[in-house]
């Protein structure tokens, strides 16, 4: 999607690969006008640091970018990982959480959530590309384009 479509107050909270907007530009209007904001979505974070093994089949790795690898550690510190790769995990370790498919119950959300606060973990930082959004400049959009008051919930991540 062009930058430049979106309507003042948007909030993406892109989960997608490779994202949905150039975020570059994504960023610069949040910073300069701040009516927008995105953000990444579908990662937590780990009270210690994860060690990291990536291996790339020598089948496949002459096909791929040589920069590849970068780009998706890049951004990923060594408390950060997906959600969609732990909750196997996590669904194989806690046989009360059963694994979903599609759109989830607010009450599942709150016991995976629970469960993973649990283990130690928590939202991970408000960021896009792993540029960390300014706490400035959230507050401006809140103040702007949020309600007066915000819903407590166990499982949201407020920055």
């Amino acid at each position: 999607m062009e930058v430049t479509r979106l309507a003042p107050g948007t909030l993406i909270v892109d989960d997608s690969a490779p994202h949905c907007l150039n975020g570059p530009e994504a960023l610069a209007r949040f910073t300069e006008k701040q009516d927008i904001l995105c953000t990444e979505g579908g990662f937590i974070r780990s009270n210690l640091p994860m060690p990291r093994i990536a291996h790339i089949p020598p089948s496949i790795a002459a096909g791929l970018p040589t920069e590849l690898p970068q780009l998706f550690l890049s951004f990923l510190t060594p408390h950060d990982i997906t959600s969609c790769i732990l909750s196997a995990l996590l669904s194989a370790q806690k046989p009360d959480l059963t694994p979903t498919i599609g759109p989830i119950a607010p009450a599942a959300a709150r016991q995976h959530w629970a469960a993973l606060a649990e283990l130690g973990f928590s939202a991970a930082a408000v960021n896009y590309e792993g540029t960390p959004l300014s706490a400035e400049g959230i507050a401006a959009f809140r103040k702007r384009f949020g309600k007066s008051e915000i819903p407590s919930a166990p499982f949201a991540a407020v920055a």
